[in-house]
């Protein structure tokens, strides 16, 4: 006997599902907003990196202490975005070069993570998949 639909729809995300990694192409009144609104509605599983046209605001954006967002007078901050240049080769180059000038100021999140995992088996699918 096959299952209901709705455990059919979880078990195919279970088996499918893998950390994404979305790209923001700007840090600007719209590029600001989607990665806000991404970082804060995505598991944190999945990175969200905004991809600067320099490295020098790539970097000066990652010293950061977030993402902030002002509505009705009200601000929110998401933390938890990379940022990154659109130039891999200057990014890595200005990062060397500010870890020697200044080494207190090294970051553990500025670096991308390495692979992405699969998700775990307790994984939930949103009500209205299901």
């Amino acid at each position: 006997v096959p299952p209901p639909p709705s455990r059919r729809v979880r078990h195919v995300l279970d088996a499918a599902c893998t950390a994404m990694h979305i790209h923001v192409l700007g840090f600007g009144a719209i590029g600001t907003l989607v990665s806000h609104y991404l970082r804060a509605a995505l598991d944190p599983k999945h990175t969200v990196s905004v991809v600067h046209k320099t490295a020098a605001t790539a970097i000066k954006a990652s010293h950061l202490p977030g993402v902030k967002l002002e509505r009705n007078g009200v601000v929110r901050t998401e933390r938890g975005i990379l940022h990154v240049a659109s130039d891999p080769s200057a990014y890595a180059l200005l990062k060397e070069q500010e870890a020697t000038l200044h080494p207190a100021a090294q970051r553990e999140t500025d670096e991308p993570p390495t692979q992405t995992e699969p998700c775990s088996s307790t994984a939930q699918v949103p009500s209205s998949l299901s």
